[in-house]
């Protein structure tokens, strides 16, 4: 079925932007979404999307706010690649 698998092509390109996200935020805590969105060439809309995924599933959490704040990755879930 030609659905199906556009759709696991589609999870699997997913997974490889969530992990470019968690990549880019490793190496700068205190990157925003538009320098993210930037840097892997989509809109920040599109990067917000993910993120608000990522931090339902406890990998992400951001403190001090959008402007001053910094990224936070669990490091319980962050290698679990059943969450990503």
């Amino acid at each position: 079925d030609g659905r199906k698998q556009g759709k696991w092509i589609i999870n699997d390109c997913t997974k490889d932007f969530t992990k470019e996200i968690i990549s880019l935020i490793e190496n700068n805590l205190n990157i925003t979404t538009v320098e993210i969105a930037n840097q892997l060439n989509v809109t920040r809309r599109t990067v917000a999307r993910q993120i608000k995924q990522l931090k339902e599933k406890g990998i992400l959490s951001r403190i001090d706010g959008r402007k001053q704040g910094k990224w936070i990755i669990n490091n319980d879930t962050k290698d679990d690649q059943k969450m990503i």
